[in-house]
């Protein structure tokens, strides 16, 4: 019996995002944009922006954008420390 191939990026018939659109967020978070509203434009959830953050998701494209250079520590971008402040 043969496994079936899992595919990356938008080639996966699950998702919700497109290769461009991935590429459009890394640039959001760079402008310190917040991940929850980054989120919100996207209609996805902000633990899915930060698991693109991290590498966990879409890898070739988190490669693409990085090139070698170790990004900035997102982490802390979610916006709760700032709704908490308010």
């Amino acid at each position: 019996m043969k496994a079936h191939k899992m595919w990356n990026g938008e080639r996966n018939s699950n998702a919700v995002l497109t290769d461009e659109a991935v590429r459009e967020i890394f640039n959001l978070v760079k402008e310190d944009v917040l991940q929850r509203e980054i989120a919100e434009i996207y209609g996805v959830t902000q633990s899915c922006i930060s698991n693109l953050l991290h590498n966990r998701a879409w890898p070739h494209i988190y490669a693409e954008v990085f090139q070698g250079s170790p990004p900035k520590d997102y982490r802390f971008r979610s916006g709760f420390a700032r709704r908490r402040a308010s």
